[in-house]
């Protein structure tokens, strides 16, 4: 008897764990094409992500060296003076710093922080 009480606490943490654990295998189902295509229409008719202001920008492209390594950097910033959010954009493997300039182009004019 004394043995099944010491081995009734390591069993409920075995079984609480494979139950935890059982979560991580479910995920909810992809949308359907039609689902997506509804999406995309929704959002070409608002017109996606607009801002509340669109601020002019400066650009400013610069190459960094790290362990002798040339890095391409390139930053966006509105000219006009304020607060504003940084947004780090980093392109995926083997990109150049231009990659994304459609988004962070939008991103660094637009005026969210009402």
């Amino acid at each position: 008897m004394n043995k099944t009480l010491q081995t009734t606490p390591y069993f409920l943490v075995v079984i609480s764990c494979a139950v935890f654990l059982t979560g991580c295998f479910f995920r909810p189902s992809l949308p359907t094409p039609e689902e997506l295509a509804e999406k995309v229409g929704q959002l070409t008719v608002e017109g996606g992500y607009s801002a509340s202001r669109s601020y002019q920008i400066d650009s400013i492209r610069e190459t960094w060296r790290h362990d002798g390594q040339a890095i391409g950097i390139s930053m966006l910033a509105p000219k006009a003076p304020g607060v504003y959010p940084l947004i780090i954009y980093l392109p995926g493997l083997g990109k150049s710093a231009d990659g994304g300039l459609l988004w962070r182009e939008t991103w660094a004019k637009a005026d969210n922080l009402n």
